[in-house]
């Protein structure tokens, strides 16, 4: 099945403007109650204002650059499949800088009316990012003193 033009061109925009970390910009695709659900943190950013305020230390801290490999769009919304990488340069809460390099497969199912995306859900695996950026705690040793 091919993909929607519209749906298609909205994706690509805006896959373009987060790839390059141009908060104003990615921002700006959305509607002013837009919903943005990041599935690791089990928590949902409403409006505008408050996805300004997710995002921003991310895009400061983690210096992401996504690289969107697939998008299946629909005149309802898009789906879009990619790898986000950078270097953990700043503190964020519950993670202190690092300094380290990072990369972790995702995707996002989006939602939108008219010319602007009313919700957004990430997926992606925070695991991974923690363990490259050596912030999991030490794996347990493997020999098991119970019983001896």
């Amino acid at each position: 099945m091919a993909n929607d033009p519209y749906g298609e061109s909205l994706a690509t925009r805006y896959s373009e403007a987060l790839g390059a970390g141009r908060l104003e910009e990615i921002l700006s695709f959305y509607s002013p109650d837009v919903i943005v659900e990041d599935t690791w943190e089990s928590f949902s950013y409403r409006g505008v204002a408050d996805v300004r305020e997710y995002l921003a230390p991310i895009l400061t801290a983690l210096r992401p650059h996504w690289i969107v490999d697939q998008i299946f769009a629909t005149g309802e919304g898009f789906a879009l499949s990619w790898f986000v990488g950078g270097f953990h340069e700043l503190d964020l809460p519950g993670m202190p800088a690092t300094g380290k390099p990072y990369t972790c497969a995702g995707a996002s199912i989006v939602a939108f009316e008219g010319e602007k995306i009313t919700r957004v859900r990430d997926f992606w695996n925070k695991h991974s990012l923690l363990k490259q950026l050596g912030l999991l705690p030490a794996p347990r040793n493997e020999e098991s003193t119970h019983g001896k």
